[in-house]
């Protein structure tokens, strides 16, 4: 049976065929407004003028200056003014000049209305693609002598016939691949989004027929063929294994997905744009309205212009079609131009930028017509990566624990370090940090991390602090810490609760905080607002407070309690003096709570991983310092609680690499500061 439609039927021709006619092109004028004059002058002009003169060039035979229009005059009176002295060979505006990559393409300017939209001529000035990003179009037939795709085929491959080289010669498939990387300045038809990218045409029809093994077989080829980026402009109506297989063997290899939603104007999924890991495109118009034919939804990612978009036909041809079909490869070209300029950005991370700069459109934020906007390349490949979420993060804890020590400190009289094996004696040590204006390295239990060595050398501190006794940190460490630092004083018990209570001895306080030892996401939501008031953090067993707790909290007049009943149960929090809890149904629930009754700043927020330790309790110390707060998150999506938390803040920091807190997090992070 068949689980596909042919992608030619779900769109439609618009308009005629276009020859191989001329057509006008028109360049718009936009120039900025003039704030300064060109002079060509004699030697007293130059002595006059000298209190508001920018530069001076040599030119011939004479002197150009350049002058700052004087605040409250004209550019016209200043001019006129000048004019008059005869040592003033002439005066003329100053004006602003940009890089502009228009093409002359002849249907460019008359027919490619999509490239004014998304902004490619600003693009182009960037970069027009790169011969080493490779686009694979998995479609019908393509043809490969067509002049606007001259150097850009690499590798055809006839599914079908398991062929290389032989791929049939189809309206669709033509159509798509011009309109990804169409040669630019070549007099022949339009131009691509990505003219300088590679295109590997993948045909797996067989005439009108298309069946969705040759579809994934498609895809498995394409990433063995070493693809960046599938281009998939047909849909399949219901969800299979060996698709969602084909599609994730993609994802697993760093190779970008992009998908056409479908044309039938109904909020069905379809597939594989409907997939999380695929971008799913939507059609817009050239007045940027939804087109009535595209497909909506939940699982629209971004949209892109598919109503009478003008590109390559066979034998020389050049026409419109409709159809989300052409809207998919234009988002495939704009994730080319990012892949050229920045080589080293994953999928994900090229898949986030193209949604995060796309223009929004209807309901504010994402919505079911355009995902999260209609693309905008331009503005892609220009970000202003200090807008957005930044990532202080190593290839381990260790080095995590040395980028976010270099973030806050060029210089550190102290060190804390404590063992990133286990977090109890880590936990405690925040407010104790904070008080010494140090940071907290992370190192093995075992011997000194060479990240952790490094970061001292580069401190230069007179004094370490170790966290723990020999069990957690070995007499090897501190032998290894004590080559690098005169002073080294260790802060260990024999049990965790005996530890948290020693380092609390060093803070003089009136109030604790009392969190589980028997795990740790509760602390380390907590442990900014202690470090910053400085409040020690004291550790209890869920139904038992121990002595060395008990003993610690003697003249406090009031405890903080982290976490429900199952970390600290009622019976214990009894016990303790002035108690207030802060306990959610999970860690999440907890942090949310802590951070709204406990608030800190609210010009910056940190967001770390609440599925484990080093990196949130290394960064306590740093949020501490901005007056900040520090938000859990699961790795692969933030949690509601958490996510409630963010339109609070205006900039945000991500403790950890990606293995930590992943890409898909730092875009929904993003996404706050659009």
């Amino acid at each position: 049976m068949k689980q596909t439609t042919k992608a030619l039927a779900a769109m439609t021709i618009a308009l005629s065929l276009v020859g191989t006619s001329t057509a006008g092109q028109v360049q718009a004028s936009n120039e900025r407004p003039v704030e300064r004059v060109i002079v060509k002058l004699g030697e007293q002009a130059i002595q006059d003028a000298s209190a508001r003169k920018v530069t001076t060039a040599n030119n011939g035979d004479g002197q150009i200056v350049t002058l700052e229009v004087p605040e409250g005059q004209s550019l016209e009176s200043f001019m006129a003014e000048l004019a008059k002295r005869p040592d003033i060979e002439y005066v003329e505006p100053d004006v602003q000049v940009e890089l502009a990559a228009i093409p002359s393409d002849p249907f460019y300017a008359g027919y490619q209305y999509h490239h004014r939209l998304i902004g490619s001529e600003s693009a182009w000035d960037r970069t027009i693609g790169n011969s080493d990003v490779l686009v694979a179009v998995v479609d019908d037939g393509f043809d490969l002598a067509h002049p606007d795709l001259t150097g850009r085929i690499v590798s055809p491959f006839n599914i079908i016939t398991g062929k290389p080289g032989s791929v049939s010669v189809e309206l669709h498939g033509t159509h798509v691949a011009g309109l990804i990387a169409g040669n630019m300045d070549n007099d022949e038809g339009g131009v691509g989004v990505a003219p300088g990218t590679s295109i590997m045409p993948i045909d797996v029809f067989d005439g009108e027929d298309g069946f969705i093994s040759d579809v994934a077989a498609g895809v498995y080829h394409a990433v063995d063929q070493g693809a960046d980026i599938i281009n998939m402009s047909l849909v399949a109506y219901s969800d299979t294994k060996i698709l969602r297989d084909a599609v994730n063997y993609a994802h697993s290899k760093n190779v970008l997905v992009v998908a056409a939603a479908g044309n039938d104007g109904i909020s069905s999924p379809y597939y594989p744009a409907a997939y999380k890991e695929v971008v799913s495109v939507a059609s817009t118009d050239a007045l940027d309205q939804h087109s009535d034919f595209s497909n909506f939804g939940k699982t629209i990612d971004i949209a892109a212009p598919g109503t009478g978009v003008f590109s390559i036909f066979p034998d020389g041809l050049f026409g419109g079609l409709d159809g989300t079909s052409m809207s998919t490869p234009i988002v495939s070209g704009a994730a080319a131009l990012l892949k050229a300029q920045e080589p080293k950005l994953s999928r994900t991370d090229i898949a986030g930028r193209l949604m995060l700069t796309a223009k929004d459109l209807g309901s504010a934020g994402k919505d079911d017509y355009y995902g999260h906007g209609r693309l905008d390349v331009d503005r892609a490949l220009s970000l202003d990566a200090s807008h957005w979420s930044n990532r202080l993060s190593g290839a381990t804890r260790y080095e995590t624990a040395a980028a976010i020590s270099k973030a806050g400190w060029s210089s550190a009289s102290t060190v804390v370090i404590a063992t990133g094996n286990d977090f109890p004696d880590a936990l405690a040590g925040g407010p104790l940090a904070y008080q010494e204006n140090a940071p907290i390295l992370l190192t093995k239990g075992d011997s000194l991390h060479p990240a952790a060595a490094a970061e001292i050398r580069r401190l230069k501190p007179g004094k370490a602090i170790l966290l723990g006794s020999n069990g957690a940190l070995s007499t090897a460490v501190e032998t290894q810490v004590s080559q690098l630092v005169n002073d080294v004083k260790r802060i260990g018990g024999t049990t965790r609760y005996e530890t948290a209570a020693m380092i609390a001895e060093k803070i003089a306080s009136d109030h604790a905080v009392v969190s589980s030892g028997q795990n740790f996401p509760d602390v380390l939501s907590v442990s900014p607002y202690a470090a910053k008031h400085g409040i020690p953090i004291l550790l209890t067993r869920p139904n038992a407070l121990p002595a060395e707790t008990k003993s610690a909290l003697a003249g406090k007049s009031s405890t903080i309690v982290t976490g429900g009943t199952g970390a600290i149960s009622a019976s214990v929090m009894a016990q303790l003096p002035g108690a207030t809890r802060y306990g959610g149904a999970n860690r999440y629930d907890t942090g949310k709570l802590i951070n709204q009754g406990l608030p800190m700043g609210t010009q910056k927020a940190f967001v770390a991983t609440g599925t484990n330790f080093p990196d949130a309790l290394a960064g306590s110390v740093l949020a501490a310092k901005k007056d900040a707060p520090i938000l859990l998150t699961a790795a692969n999506s933030i949690p509601s609680p958490t996510k409630s938390l963010l339109p609070a803040y205006p900039a945000f920091s991500l403790f950890g690499s990606k293995g930590a807190v992943s890409p898909d997090v730092k875009f929904e992070v993003d996404l706050q500061l659009r």
